[in-house]
């Protein structure tokens, strides 16, 4: 079975195998501590669970910030962002039992970030991953290295924002504001009997629900995956993120082989519908790199580009086949 584009181009050492291009440019340093997996007491409140899950992923963006701010290591801005993504889709599961009042303006400065992160982190996988890999696919000619040079000269200026975000106040008052909610908790005088009944009942309760919603949003969304198309498929790989961040934040608190095969399921699941889209954007940036560029060695370049992105997508396509009956099988089991 093919693998993702991080897998075939990353070496040990964190930069690309393919050569020249991309390795001059990535020098590797200590890579931060993945988070490890949550435990949440079985007796524990749907509100008492957001909390420990929210600190630890606070805790997460802070142990990456000095090192996405260097950027000499990719993997900081990666977990980063990750951090972020599940802070997000943590706050989106609670949104119906927190008053909005509260919740908003917390959500706003995490779309801030996210919006900030994201194209910085899609600017390293493509110079750093897909670029390498595909650029080693097209003839040698002298507009390669115009596009060596316009791909950096873009990463290293969203580089420049996320340093600027992440040592702007904005960032800081961000922080020190959602520790400060957690602790003071002053958002009970907004909450409606209805919302602090679901928020004082269990976590187990709240993150059944949670998960069975996001399941089935999922499969709902790759009901006929043999027809969909590139926004469709982008739609059904937000869902499958959602659903994974949930049960991954909540898994200590059902039957642990269940939830592990599930989260095994939809981690390869996510892999390639990830691999795709950055193979989807891949063309697009090319086509685009390359549409005013005359002569034979330009339009070769341009054939074989879109030839190598179509091969790849036909793999990844039959692949994610294969992925999306091996979630389908556990997905009806763990809920």
């Amino acid at each position: 079975m093919p693998m993702s584009c991080r897998e075939n181009t990353y070496g040990k050492d964190g930069c690309a195998n393919s050569g020249t291009f991309s390795d001059q440019y990535c020098r590797v340093v200590t890579s931060p501590p993945k988070m490890q997996g949550l435990r949440l007491a079985g007796s524990a409140s749907a509100i008492e669970a957001f909390g420990v899950i929210a600190r630890t992923l606070l805790r997460a963006i802070q142990a990456t910030r000095r090192g996405a701010i260097a950027g000499h290591d990719p993997e900081h801005l990666h977990q980063m962002r990750v951090a972020v993504r599940r802070l997000r889709a943590l706050c989106s599961d609670f949104a119906k039992v927190l008053p909005a009042s509260a919740l908003q303006p917390l959500i706003a400065d995490i779309k801030w970030l996210a919006h900030t992160l994201g194209p910085a982190r899609d600017a390293d996988v493509f110079t750093l991953e897909i670029w390498p890999v595909l650029r080693a696919a097209l003839s040698d000619h002298p507009q390669l290295a115009a596009l060596d040079a316009q791909w950096l000269k873009q990463r290293r200026a969203k580089a420049v924002m996320v340093r600027r975000a992440l040592m702007s106040r904005r960032f800081q008052q961000w922080i020190a504001g959602f520790r400060r909610w957690l602790r003071q908790e002053t958002w009970r005088s907004d909450a409606s009997p209805k919302q602090l009944a679901v928020l004082n009942g269990t976590a187990g309760d709240f993150a059944r629900r949670v998960v069975s919603r996001c399941n089935a949003k999922v499969r709902d969304h790759g009901r006929s995956l043999a027809k969909i198309d590139a926004l469709q498929l982008h739609a059904l790989r937000i869902q499958v993120k959602k659903l994974r961040y949930a049960a991954d934040s909540f898994s200590s608190l059902f039957e642990k082989p269940k939830m592990h095969r599930m989260l095994k399921r939809l981690s390869h699941l996510q892999n390639m519908l990830g691999a795709l889209h950055d193979v989807q954007v891949a063309e697009q940036s090319v086509a685009a790199a390359l549409a005013g560029r005359r002569g034979r060695s330009a339009i070769r370049n341009r054939v074989a580009a879109e030839e190598w992105c179509q091969a790849r997508k036909t793999a990844l396509r039959r692949d994610l086949h294969v992925a999306w009956r091996a979630y389908r099988r556990v997905s009806a089991k763990i809920e």
